[in-house]
């Protein structure tokens, strides 16, 4: 983990002023529980739930590519460390309330109901799949301790976002939904099922790169095609968009290309808010914002990331070397990004820093539209607000889930492997009282 002083980057007094003011909460940092002794004489053993972001797909899934980790695995390797972990397997491009209802039946187990209301407004289907459930005593009291069964999430970009979705749900639950029959239990509120909300590298306030609305749709219709095409080519379907509720499944003996023309009609990505492109803008953020307030009995930690240099010479930002080569076009755009007079008063210069995805700025917490407190960590971690950890700087959105691009491998200053920062993140939840 890197901190203050570490790595001095060349900017003009208003990003020092920004970057400084963030990077404060960083101490002590995660090498305070590097000490395996600090979970076993007190905290919780609350199991962690691993969230993945835009494009996140399960376990057994992407050809032995793991989200976590590459072609490592975090999850196993803090089983093998004693934690009880397990991985969300969730729509990797639907929507926030989408993907907050399928983490709430994969971890509690039953079929996925989006909610009559929601499903009857954004005119999709209102069941999904049926999952079996990693931990379906979750929410229950343990007769050992007497406490309500809860779970760490330890959530990575658009992930975050799912995951404070799913405390609201479950804090506040869902007046439209609780008007409706059959409701299910995710909307009724009243849970205190969520131990801690761990956010890395999420844009709380969303980010720029989706303004890049031009390449949008030939990204998105390209990419799940090819990747639908994988599955042809090896035994079982590697690659689930998991939008069945949408009615776009490629059937069987269905051709690429029809598959790809009933993408292309449909456009959710431009014709619905209830997709993760809307959530991901700076407006969709704001909206996820103002109906996702801190529940005052969880944790919630950030981390943000950022592997770009501001050069005094010409007031120009650019990648930092060693940034994942697939990265690069999307920092480069976002350092080129002018604001516009219907953007946002809150994306300022700031806003050009990034770790090639998300701006840095949005990092910390919600703050577009949001009243929830955003507190610089000083080892005493506080309920109901946003403790700021700060920023890992020379660590792109990659880099911080352990996909690295040789020969641009990086680790983490203090670790040989972003599997030990992990550990110490591990152990620092199960230290939480």
């Amino acid at each position: 983990m890197y901190h203050p002083g570490n790595k001095f980057i060349l900017m003009d007094r208003k990003c020092i002023v920004f970057l400084c003011f963030c990077l404060l909460p960083v101490f002590p940092g995660l090498k305070a529980y590097s000490d395996d002794t600090v979970r076993k004489e007190t905290g919780n053993r609350y199991p962690i739930v691993l969230v993945g972001g835009f494009m996140n797909f399960g376990r057994d899934k992407a050809l032995g590519f793991r989200y976590w980790g590459g072609f490592e695995d975090i999850q196993e390797y803090l089983k093998e460390q004693g934690f009880e972990v397990y991985t969300a397997d969730i729509g990797p491009l639907s929507s926030n309330h989408d993907r907050a209802c399928e983490l709430f039946t994969e971890i509690k187990g039953g079929q996925v109901d989006y909610g009559a209301a929601h499903a009857d407004t954004f005119g999709h289907e209102r069941f999904g799949k049926t999952c079996s459930g990693f931990y379906p005593p979750w929410g229950t009291e343990d007769p050992e301790t007497g406490e309500i069964r809860k779970v760490h999430l330890v959530c990575h970009s658009m992930g975050g976002q799912t995951g404070r979705v799913l405390a609201g749900l479950l804090e506040y639950g869902d007046s439209a939904e609780q008007d409706t029959e059959d409701c299910s239990p995710l909307f009724t509120g009243g849970k205190e099922w969520i131990a801690s909300i761990t956010t890395i590298a999420t844009p709380h306030d969303g980010t720029t790169l989706v303004r890049a609305a031009s390449y949008v749709e030939d990204y998105v219709v390209y990419l799940l095609s090819f990747l639908d095409l994988t599955n042809d080519l090896v035994s079982g379907t590697f690659f689930d968009f998991q939008l069945d509720h949408w009615g776009l499944v490629r059937e069987e003996g269905q051709s690429i290309q029809d598959f790809r023309d009933a993408l292309m009609e449909s456009r959710l990505w431009f014709t619905t808010k209830d997709f993760s492109f809307h959530d991901l803008t700076p407006e969709g953020a704001r909206r996820l914002n103002e109906r996702t307030p801190a529940c005052k009995d969880i944790y919630y930690f950030s981390w943000s990331t950022l592997r770009t240099v501001y050069n005094l010479e010409n007031s120009s930002v650019h990648p930092e070397i060693g940034m994942n080569p697939a990265l690069i076009p999307g920092a480069l755009f976002l350092a080129s990004y002018e604001r516009e007079n219907d953007d946002p008063a809150w994306i300022t210069r700031q806003w050009r820093m990034s770790d090639g995805v998300v701006n840095t700025p949005s990092m910390r917490g919600p703050s577009a539209g949001s009243d929830d407190r955003i507190v610089p960590f000083n080892g005493e971690a506080e309920k109901g607000v946003w403790n700021d950890m700060g920023i890992l700087s020379s660590c792109d959105h990659l880099d911080i889930i352990g996909i690295t691009a040789i020969p641009f491998q990086t680790t983490l200053e203090g670790y040989s492997s972003v599997e030990g920062w992990y550990l110490d993140l591990a152990r620092f939840l199960w230290s939480l009282e």
